[in-house]
């Protein structure tokens, strides 16, 4: 037997946290193992401990090329997908005017042609790959397009009916205008909406408000009121500060009282104000770093919160997530059949960098995609071939952010390890102490 090359170690109270991060094992080990550990001396392990240490993965068999089954299960994960994933912007315009938003909105809208030529690529694409679609529309405020947003539903989930394959559309929007009578014939073809909310009505309404400076709150809770009476999937994100958790006590007891949390299909998330371009995994701006160390910081106030208010409800929790994300970890919008498609018709690396011309990996045109030499680029990459290869973090990394690889370098082959080490530190060790609370005292 030797160690696996995947084991990481955290010092904890005179102890070590070994996380294995291809097969998510947590274990706490004295110094001594540790150290036998690292260096791959297992012969004096007792024979019990080395059969836990052999489950969990931390030890392997002699004969186990670790780099191999990473290759294969990353390849396996790229290509492998089981339905066709696209995020489209049916405009890049905006009715609300919260003060975090990076850029002004464009009045851009997606018009019938283009409607129609992503229609036809889909079915294309469906017929040849024998997948079903998972559509997010997305902006912008995509409702600001209803027509549009109708349209690819309606013919989409028609199509999917008839060739028997599986269908789900979800509207990631600002709330304000489920209820709104054009959007009303839309509703019916939502598996799924997201919404976000900072906070209660007194500090929400300061943030997130219409461009004559009226709040929006109301507005959303209507809409997710009328929107569990249709039975959809509701995830609402509060965006969360150190500013703002009176507000966020506050806003959990609204909802509360308004019965969402006796809805099952009602789901509560916390997360940071941060620009969609800063990816909480590979950003390692000053900046981005101090929204992880905020957010982790929060992570103790936001639990005491959740306990406080009795939620019956599904509230996730961020930090648990460690063990929810299949491993290794990617991009998925370095996947086979995952899209971002602007209201132009023009494919995109990511919604970070939609709209920004350098990045267009492509376009549409009367229904077929025309893909550039960027596109063929950034899907070969191949990560194992990358540099760091050989580090413990691959599978909780996957070589980093390729379009900031790129922006950095020059190529997609190349890495960007940004802030992935110290944010699974901090997740190891807040997991471990909501599991495993003793190992702290």
């Amino acid at each position: 037997m030797k160690s696996s090359q995947y084991n990481v170690y955290f010092p904890l109270k005179g102890k070590y946290i070994v996380y294995n991060t291809l097969t998510d094992s947590i274990i706490a080990v004295d110094e001594e193992l540790k150290t036998r550990l690292e260096m791959s001396n297992v012969e004096g392990i007792e024979p019990e401990m080395s059969q836990v240490l052999l489950k969990c993965g931390i030890l392997v068999s002699d004969d186990t090329d670790e780099k191999a089954v990473l290759r294969f299960q990353y390849q396996a994960a790229k290509y492998s997908s089981e339905y066709i994933s696209v995020l489209l912007l049916p405009t890049y315009a905006c009715n609300l005017s919260c003060h975090y938003c990076p850029n002004p909105a464009q009045p851009v809208f997606m018009n019938p042609e283009t409607t129609q030529s992503v229609i036809s690529f889909l079915k294309t694409l469906m017929r040849s790959a024998k997948r079903g679609v998972i559509l997010k529309l997305y902006g912008g405020e995509p409702l600001l397009n209803p027509d549009c947003c109708f349209t690819l539903c309606e013919q989409l989930s028609s199509f999917c009916q008839r060739h028997n394959l599986p269908f789900l559309a979800a509207a990631m929007t600002n709330g304000t205008l489920l209820s709104h009578k054009k959007t009303e014939p839309l509703l019916p073809y939502l598996g799924a909406v997201h919404v976000t909310l900072d906070g209660d009505q007194l500090h929400h309404d300061t943030i997130r408000y219409y461009s004559d400076g009226k709040g929006t709150y109301q507005d959303i809770l209507k809409g997710l009121t009328l929107v569990r009476e249709k039975n959809i999937r509701i995830t609402v994100r509060i965006n969360t500060t150190v500013e703002n958790l009176d507000s966020v006590e506050k806003v959990i007891k609204d909802l509360k009282k308004r019965k969402f949390d006796e809805y099952t299909k009602f789901e509560i998330y916390f997360g940071p104000i941060a620009p969609l371009e800063d990816c909480k995994f590979f950003e390692d701006s000053t900046r981005s770093q101090q929204f992880t160390n905020d957010i982790f910081e929060l992570v103790p106030h936001l639990r005491k919160i959740v306990r406080a208010s009795n939620w019956k409800g599904n509230i996730r929790d961020i930090v648990l997530d460690l063990k929810s994300t299949s491993k290794p970890e990617q991009c998925q919008y370095g996947k086979a059949y995952h899209y971002v498609i602007g209201p132009l018709g023009n494919f995109y690396t990511c919604p970070g960098f939609c709209g920004n011309l350098e990045y267009c990996i492509g376009a549409l045109r009367n229904g077929s995609a025309a893909f550039t030499p960027l596109y063929y680029d950034l899907h070969t990459r191949d990560v194992m071939q990358l540099e760091c290869q050989d580090c413990e973090y691959m599978p909780v990394c996957g070589g980093g952010c390729p379009v900031r690889a790129s922006i950095r370098t020059g190529t997609f082959e190349s890495i960007h390890c940004g802030s992935v080490k110290e944010l699974t530190r901090l997740r190891t060790l807040s997991y471990i102490q909501v599991t495993r609370p003793d190992l702290f005292k």
